[in-house]
């Protein structure tokens, strides 16, 4: 399963969801739980966890990302949709 998670407290709520083989792609204000300083960071899974480009960059944040976060542009995104199929969107 794909969980595309849009806030922080949403992040919260998915974490309790997910499981070893989900994908957890952050969007819009929950990239700022992919920094290596926020609090939900050490809650994250050491795999399986993205954030998108575009709101990493909007938001200044490349420099301070965690390691364990890989970074997908929307392309990439859809190949996530299509391999963890299906996909549960938190707001």
């Amino acid at each position: 399963m794909l969980h595309l998670i849009k806030s922080s407290h949403a992040l919260e709520e998915a974490l309790l969801l997910c499981t070893a083989s989900d994908a957890i792609v952050l969007l819009e204000e929950a990239v700022y739980a992919a920094t290596s300083v926020h609090p939900l960071q050490s809650l994250l899974p050491q795999q399986g966890v993205y954030v998108l480009h575009g709101d990493v960059l909007a938001r200044g944040l490349e420099s301070r990302l965690s390691t364990n976060v890989a970074i997908v542009d929307y392309h990439q995104l859809v190949d996530l949709t299509v391999e963890h199929s299906p996909s549960l969107t938190w707001s």
